[in-house]
């Protein structure tokens, strides 16, 4: 339970209320893609064994541990638990660029709902939040490619130890 700072330590990707099947499914195979740990999926989140989502993760579903029907809480009493930083996706003014995160620690990324992103309570349980900056004119990317932008970003830190 030290600070574990190499790229053995736990990163998991927590879908928070994403509802689109395809979304899921892309981050559950960018996920095994970028060796993560494992997948939560937080209540309200898309039925994992629907079909669009079993094909959208081109079979990375039974490559990589799946949790559903998880509850803000007990994904926060494990994380504290076992020391596992909760880092949302957020737009706000405690947010910080995605590439300063310390994502080589133990961690849980979070990514939110594709209408209203990350929510309330997964916002009040983070240790830190993250935004990814864009200079274009669209308000906001896809969830799933978010969470490819974070994920990648975690892998990328990780290798270069």
């Amino acid at each position: 339970k030290s600070n574990n700072d190499d790229a053995s330590a736990p990163l998991i990707a927590v879908l928070d209320g994403v509802q689109d099947p395809g979304n899921a499914g892309n981050i559950i195979r960018t996920a095994d893609a970028l060796g993560c740990s494992g997948v939560v999926c937080l209540e309200g989140t898309a039925d994992i064994f629907a079909d669009k989502v079993v094909r959208a993760s081109m079979g990375s579903l039974f490559n990589i541990p799946v949790m559903t029907g998880i509850n803000p809480e007990e994904l926060r009493d494990v994380c504290q638990d076992n020391e596992v930083a909760l880092i949302a996706t957020a737009v706000d003014d405690a947010a910080v660029r995605h590439y300063l995160a310390d994502y080589v620690s133990p961690c849980a990324i979070v990514f939110g709902n594709e209408g209203n992103g990350v929510s309330q309570k997964m916002l009040e349980e983070a240790d830190q939040k993250v935004y990814i900056p864009m200079t274009g004119k669209a308000e906001s990317l896809n969830v799933s490619a978010a969470a490819a932008i974070l994920l990648y970003e975690a892998f990328r830190k990780r290798s270069i130890l």
